[in-house]
């Protein structure tokens, strides 16, 4: 195989202010609505239900398989990963 096949790959830096801006406000988001015993006391028990927790699994999930696919691509801007020619 040729070591010009047309492909172009270009690195790139990532955009760290969108990646964290989501979860900052999303963890903000919690903190403006437990704003005293008991609307702290309505967040530990929707997040303690089943429903709850799942949600909190799920964008858990998600927030780790963005970071990790993150990580991957910034491996393989900085070249590794790729067989030599």
């Amino acid at each position: 195989m040729d070591a010009d096949d047309g492909a172009v790959h270009r690195p790139t830096v990532p955009p760290v202010l969108p990646s964290m801006s989501a979860p900052c406000c999303w963890s903000g988001g919690w903190s403006r609505r437990a704003s005293g015993p008991a609307a702290y006391a309505n967040v530990q028990a929707f997040t303690g239900s089943i429903i709850g927790r799942l949600i909190v699994f799920g964008y858990t999930w998600a927030l780790m398989h963005h970071m990790l696919s993150g990580i991957r691509h910034l491996v393989w801007d900085l070249g590794y990963g790729f067989q030599g020619q």
